[in-house]
This record gives structure tokens, sequence and C-alpha cells, in this order.
């Protein structure tokens, strides 16, 4: 490069450094009626709040807890169940849409007792879980989150015409988390929700006493258990 030219180019670039930092102001084309840009607030607010706009792209949806990631399948569907029972189960993990309990061990077990006990399908009940989205694995309200649910547990009632609720294992779990209280509702038919329900031991609860290889006695007891909450609930509500 010539040198001559160069020290006229850096020249050149040093005066237009310095009118930049003293008056910047200067090279903005602006009229005088215009506000000063400073003056312009350019942030963005929806003027629809978003659990709004997600409810009218998914009517009937909840929009109650904010940390969801998706809901479970089946949740929210319309679906008048063969018989006016209501079955509250809970999967920490997504569900699956042709089954109840993600497991499939838990799933067999499930349908299994429902069979055994009333001579019908597990699948002519409505069956909902008591958390009916899914959260992170760090998510740790569950609790709070099935206190919310019960909102459309009485949708659900009312609706359908639901004349009383099974809550079942971890469901019964997060409803009730006092163990003394939980096993005195496991042994009576109670006004939990508008309607008679009962709190039953799950399939989930036997599956890992199996898999820990418990003693013989204390899988039967909750086997036991489980049938006898559900043979009170066939007498004191299905047979009236």
């Amino acid at each position: 490069m010539n040198v001559t030219a160069y020290k006229g180019l850096h020249n050149i670039l040093s005066g237009l450094v310095a009118i930049l930092e003293d008056a910047p102001q200067s090279f903005l084309l602006r009229r005088d009626a215009e506000p000063s840009p400073d003056s312009i607030n350019i942030s963005f607010k929806p003027v629809v709040p978003e659990k709004v706009v997600e409810k009218v792209l998914t009517p009937g949806l909840c929009t109650a807890c904010e940390k969801r990631i998706n809901y479970k399948p089946n949740q929210f569907e319309a679906r008048a169940p063969k018989y006016p029972y209501l079955i509250l189960v809970h999967n920490p993990r997504a569900m699956s849409k042709d089954r109840v309990y993600e497991g499939k061990e838990e799933n067999e077990l499930f349908e299994k007792m429902i069979e055994a006990t009333y001579k019908k399908k597990a699948s002519d009940f409505l069956v909902r879980d008591a958390v009916r989205c899914n959260f992170g694995t760090i998510y740790s309200n569950l609790a709070e989150s099935a206190k919310a649910c019960r909102t459309h547990v009485e949708d659900d009632i009312a609706k359908y015409n639901i004349k009383g609720v099974i809550v079942i294992g971890r469901a019964a779990n997060l409803l009730v988390q006092d163990k003394q209280k939980l096993a005195a509702l496991s042994q009576t038919v109670t006004p939990f929700f508008s309607v008679p329900t009962i709190f039953v031991s799950g399939p989930e609860r036997i599956v890992a006493l199996r898999k820990k290889n418990a003693p013989e006695e204390e899988t039967y007891k909750a086997r036991r258990s489980a049938y006898d909450s559900l043979k009170l609930f066939e007498r004191e509500v299905m047979e009236k």
C-alpha cells in the first residue's frame, strides 16, 4: 500500500471516530416532530396471554401448572364409561394410549385385580391419572399438581354421572400423604370427592415387593389389602 495513502486513510478514520464519540446524535436523521429513539419502547408483550392462546388452540386442556412438559394420553378425552365409576392411578412417566400403567407387569396386574374382583374389564371404567401432565424428573411438587387436578376429577364426575371413585396406589399416596390416614381410608368408603371414594393399595406395590423378594407374607398382605378394599367398594357403592 502507498504509505502516503495509508496515512491519509488513518487520519480520516481517526477523525470519524472522534466525531462519533463526541456527537453520535448528529448522524441521526430525525424530523423535529419525531420522538427521540431513546424514548421508544421496542420490547414485545403478547396481546393475549400464553395460557389463553394454548387453551384456545387446544380447548378443554388444563393450563394450571406452568412447569408441565406435555399432557398424558387420554386424560382429557371425552369418553363415557360403560360403568359409572372412575379409577384414579398415577404413572410417574408418560402413559401409553393402549394401557393404564407404563410398566407391563404393573399394567397386567392392575387389569387382573379389576377383572377378578368385579368381573368387568378395567377399560369399561373411566381411568384417569391423578396428575394429568408430564413434568421433568427434577419436579418435586406432584402432590400440589394432584390437588390442582382435583377440579378435573369433579368435572368428570359431573360430566359422566360418576357414582364412585377408586383411588389406586401412587395416586392414593399423592392425594393423602399421611400414611396412617391413608391406611384408615383403605378400610372405609368416604366422600373424599363429591361421590363415595375408596383408597386401594396398588399393583405397583405388589410388583415392587416381588422384585425385591420380600417375604411371601408381606406380599400376600398387600394383595389382600387391595382385594378387601375393592370388595368393600363393591358392597358399599356398586351394589346399592
